[in-house]
């Protein structure tokens, strides 16, 4: 699947998720593309949560979930749990119908089942830990 380029040592790889790339012991992700890849998804959570009309809480945000392209490129996806806030800052859910892996839920959401656009970044700090020390 991976594919060398010239004589650097570097892997380009067509599109695969992150968590692919975590798990495969032959792919070196030196510090700048671990920054690399971090920045592309907190961009996207960014745009999310800030420069849309009506901003949108991800309530999925995990490894699985980021595809990256050849460039080291990342982009979001699965939209499935995803909610649209509007201008409310958290978004009520009908209790105990939570998805989403609980791995990536910030501790409020096991007391009042309430998304909020702090859900995200805690997601996001548990998939930094996750590229940092490749678990």
């Amino acid at each position: 699947m991976a594919l060398r380029e010239g004589q650097t040592g570097k892997y380009s790889w067509r599109r695969t998720s992150l968590r692919s790339v975590l798990d495969d012991p032959n792919r070196y992700l030196p510090a700048d593309v671990q920054r690399k890849l971090l920045h592309g998804v907190v961009s996207g959570m960014a745009y999310l949560h800030s420069k849309v009309t009506n901003p949108i809480v991800h309530n999925d945000l995990k490894s699985h979930n980021v595809l990256v392209f050849d460039n080291w490129c990342t982009k979001i996806t699965d939209f499935g749990l995803s909610k649209e806030s509007g201008s409310h800052t958290s978004l009520t859910t009908t209790p105990g119908a939570i998805g989403g892996t609980l791995k990536y839920w910030a501790p409020e959401l096991f007391q009042n089942d309430v998304f909020t656009n702090g859900c995200d970044v805690y997601a996001f700090g548990v998939l930094a830990f996750e590229v940092a020390t490749r678990e």
